[in-house]
């Protein structure tokens, strides 16, 4: 459904799943820049647990909202039940590439994301450069690399790359992989020498699980 969205509107409401999956096709077209996203309600993707849906897929699988330059607020309203299983070269989270961007008030829960042999895997953003203030993740990220290589997965954001402020936001989620490189907030970051990434008043009470046969960053 993309009868919510308003080419002149600078803030527009979303406020059902329908409207979510329409964020993500006018995603395609439009990358927000200077507007912004609110939720007017809370929206269920899946119902169920994510615990079982490794074994067996929900009904409905997230395709991650791309090139998103705008700003989302949720307004404390909560997205629950994202359900991700991909094949090898995709990264997963609600957002596939949220770059100058701003995310806050929002919470994440009860969500199940798979990846393989990619760089970038997160719950809520795979490749992350902006402010993200006020967001909370739950969930379970599972990340396989065939080489036990580089994997940059985190719970928040999988890969930082440029000036970033991350403050007040908690992940309360597991994440499970082969690879190298992963962490609770931020997998990794990438900047330049003139750019920072900072984590202010946030808080870690997940789970990390390594499960390679070297050295991990974690």
């Amino acid at each position: 459904d993309i009868s919510w969205y308003d080419e002149n509107a600078a803030e527009m409401v979303i406020e059902s799943r329908e409207d979510l999956y329409g964020l993500y096709i006018m995603s395609q077209h439009n990358s927000f820049k200077g507007k912004t996203i609110k939720l007017g309600a809370d929206i269920i993707v899946n119902e169920g647990n994510a615990s079982a849906w490794a074994e067996k897929a929900p009904e409905n699988e997230w395709i991650p909202i791309d090139n998103f330059r705008g700003k989302f607020d949720g307004v404390g309203h909560t997205i629950s039940g994202l359900y991700m299983n991909e094949g090898e070269n995709c990264c997963t989270g609600f957002f596939l590439r949220a770059l100058d961007a701003e995310i806050k008030n929002v919470q994440f829960t009860n969500c199940y994301m798979r990846g393989v042999n990619r760089q970038g895997q997160s719950i809520v953003a795979a490749l992350f450069r902006g402010t993200m203030d006020s967001v909370y993740a739950d969930g379970i990220l599972e990340v396989h690399v065939d080489d036990e290589g580089d994997v940059q997965a985190g719970g928040l954001i999988g890969l930082a790359l440029g000036e970033s402020a991350i403050k007040n936001c908690w992940f309360d989620g597991t994440i499970t992989t082969n690879g190298r490189k992963f962490g609770g907030i931020i997998g990794t970051n990438i900047t330049r020498t003139d750019a920072k990434v900072s984590i202010e008043n946030s808080l870690v009470t997940g789970t990390l699980n390594c499960k390679n046969s070297g050295n991990s960053v974690v």
